[in-house]
């Protein structure tokens, strides 16, 4: 037992820990399993080990008591290990009530393939191309305000974007939301608010396949280069949208 203990103190004093003799599918196991963000950034600083692994998922949830600020120094820890899916969902204290900046480095990220953001606050996005791997996209409770950053980066981001989901956006401050992805197949948009509204809502992904439109997201739709579209599923809320939206898609 004594020269079992003194092996042990040995390697601490060598500086080795046992758990950088984990192979990484454990080291991720491990951290996977702890029941708070919180436990997980603490602990992975026990191990320099932690440092070289990359994570495939990382998922933020509850997090009302932290400012916008700590949340994107997490965002950048994640993006240093090329994480594939992120999912930040959350709803700030109103004493922490901030915009939330989009990171230079997430618009950036090459390994990032789904991304789904939930929050009630205003999305400041840098005037960046970005996001040259997503594939995913689902934005929830989400504010977008600014006309051209919206075309921009609906336009000109998202190169590989396969899947678009809006949910309860808040979009009333935009004159104009245009969806224009080459690569689009799935689309959903969904609002029950009639507050929520953007005053134009246009639509041109000449691969789109599927899209679920429910409630009202504008007060007129433009569809252009739908000629792929094999599905579309319509709740609208009063039957002058419906009408315009049977019309355009009679021929499915």
């Amino acid at each position: 037992m004594n020269n079992s203990v003194q092996r042990k103190a040995s390697k601490h004093e060598d500086g080795v820990d046992l758990i950088s003799n984990l192979p990484d599918p454990l080291l991720l196991l491990i951290l996977s399993g702890l029941p708070s963000t919180e436990e997980q950034i603490r602990t992975s600083i026990l191990s320099r080990r932690w440092r070289s692994v990359d994570l495939d998922c990382f998922r933020l949830s509850g997090w009302d008591s932290y400012r916008t600020l700590t949340v994107e120094r997490w965002i950048h820890a994640t993006i240093m290990k090329n994480v594939k899916q992120l999912d930040l969902s959350f709803e700030p204290k109103e004493k922490y009530f901030e915009d939330m900046v989009i990171p230079h480095c997430l618009m950036t990220c090459t390994s990032l393939e789904v991304l789904r953001l939930s929050c009630r606050l205003r999305v400041i996005l840098p005037r960046i191309s970005g996001f040259p791997a997503l594939r995913v996209l689902k934005l929830e409770n989400v504010e977008l305000f600014d006309n051209d950053l919206v075309k921009y980066f609906f336009l000109e981001s998202c190169p590989l974007l396969e899947d678009l989901t809006l949910y309860e956006c808040v979009v009333d401050k935009l004159d104009l939301l245009c969806i224009s992805c080459p690569n689009l197949k799935k689309l959903t948009l969904l609002n029950w608010c009639k507050y929520y509204l953007c005053s134009s809502l246009k639509l041109s992904c000449p691969k789109l396949v599927y899209l679920d439109l429910k409630g009202e997201v504008a007060s007129s739709y433009i569809f252009e280069c739908l000629y792929s579209l094999k599905e579309a599923v319509f709740y609208p809320e009063c039957d002058a949208i419906f009408n315009k939206l049977f019309h355009e898609f009679s021929h499915l």
